[in-house]
């Protein structure tokens, strides 16, 4: 799974749950997490917690892109809004 940095980065104290096998950085702009999903399992729930920190726009925009073994993959744009 890949999102944005520029995205995260309206997160202080983030939190993936499951947490990650591995994640890393590409180019500063991009976080990479890695998952296993087991075998013959067709559903799987991920959890991203956090709270808005100094960076919050008002409206914020970024992608999250899958990745699957089998060489599938899928975007997702997503947008938070802050409100007064």
């Amino acid at each position: 799974m890949e999102i944005d940095r520029e995205y995260l980065a309206m997160f202080e104290d983030l939190l993936f749950v499951p947490e990650a096998l591995d994640q890393s950085a590409l180019d500063n702009e991009i976080m990479r997490l890695e998952y296993e999903v087991p075998d013959g399992i067709s559903e799987v729930y991920l959890t991203i917690e956090g709270r808005a920190g100094d960076q919050w726009e008002p409206r914020t925009e970024g992608t999250l892109r899958l990745y699957v073994s089998d060489g599938s993959e899928t975007s997702i744009d997503i947008a938070t809004w802050r409100l007064p």
